[in-house]
């Protein structure tokens, strides 16, 4: 409660000096599930759940990376 809406979405957190941080969605507790929503005039357009996109990202041969920014 309280929180300005940009605090109740999730960008990302770390990116160059030169570009601004990025929209990912909205943090959303859908059908009891932890999930991102992508909204749009405050409703939601779609979503997916937080474990299907770990499953979607983290698959075999995720490349190792160091970055320093």
């Amino acid at each position: 409660m309280g929180e300005g809406k940009r605090e109740q979405k999730m960008y990302t957190t770390h990116c160059h000096p030169d570009k601004r941080p990025r929209f990912i969605g909205q943090p959303a507790i859908i059908n009891g599930k932890r999930a991102i929503a992508y909204m749009k005039d405050d409703e939601i357009e779609s979503y997916i759940f937080w474990d299907e996109a770990n499953e979607q990202i983290f698959k075999d041969n995720v490349p190792e990376m160091k970055v320093e920014f």
